[in-house]
């Protein structure tokens, strides 16, 4: 397992955790989603719905990056160019840098990729790409089979999961990989978007099933201490049109 990556200073004082577990706004994630090469967002951003970010410093007790990604089998050298739909507060960006050749990430909140990009300077991380853009509204904004893995982490509870993970997987070249993670299917979580739109893990498949170009690779996988994952690999070109 590589080094942990520098997190932000976690420690906030009880007080600090307590007022941010209070906070109205939901689950985690990145605040939108990620898109394409430009750096210009649309007028209004379609930013995916319950997707509010807490205080760094209390969304950094909620995940373990580190060990999520050894439980879907994101190891180091698995994979060369990745692409991350919504840095967030770089939580997952930094230690997926340390593991792979290049990623890009982006979001479409500016404020989190100032915060990304300044961990990456201070982490001595070169190999990231992040940048502002509407994916929802506008696409990646990158060729098809460019990539060799794709981020969707906390983000499928969006309005239209299955065209999210098309998307996704048409960036991928053949027998690449999706990752995919959420918040427990359990009203007990300390964050997360309502249950009423908050995804079971077997609604992750199907979705990514109904694609058309996903199958699964792995999971349901627990991914302490709040999250569950699934990994879903690109299926070959000539067998989707086989298919169809």
């Amino acid at each position: 397992m590589v080094a942990s990556f520098p997190l932000l200073a976690i420690a906030a004082t009880l007080s600090s955790i307590t007022k941010a577990a209070t906070m109205s706004d939901s689950s985690e994630g990145s605040p939108t989603q990620a898109g394409s090469m430009s750096d210009s967002t649309a007028d209004s951003p379609t930013r995916v719905r319950e997707s509010g970010m807490p205080p760094a410093e209390y969304w950094e007790t909620l995940v373990d990056a580190e060990a999520m990604l050894d439980s879907l089998g994101f190891t180091p050298g698995s994979h060369d160019k990745v692409v991350e739909l919504g840095c967030g507060y770089g939580t997952i960006t930094l230690p997926v840098a340390k593991r792979c050749q290049s990623i890009r990430t982006f979001d479409i909140e500016p404020q989190m990729v100032v915060q990304t990009e300044k961990r990456l300077r201070v982490a001595g991380l070169s190999n990231v790409d992040v940048q502002v853009r509407d994916v929802v509204a506008d696409g990646y904004g990158l060729e098809d089979g460019s990539a060799d893995a794709v981020l969707l982490m906390n983000i499928l509870h969006c309005e239209e999961p299955v065209q999210m993970l098309r998307q996704a997987a048409s960036l991928l070249a053949d027998r690449g990989t999706v990752y995919a993670s959420h918040w427990r299917y359990d009203e007990s979580t300390p964050r997360g978007p309502p249950m009423s739109i908050r995804p079971r893990p077997e609604q992750l498949k199907q979705w990514a099933v109904e694609t058309g170009l996903l199958e699964v690779a792995a999971g349901p996988v627990d991914c302490p201490p709040w999250h569950y994952g699934w990994t879903f690999r690109r299926i070959a070109q000539r067998v989707v049109r086989l298919r169809r």
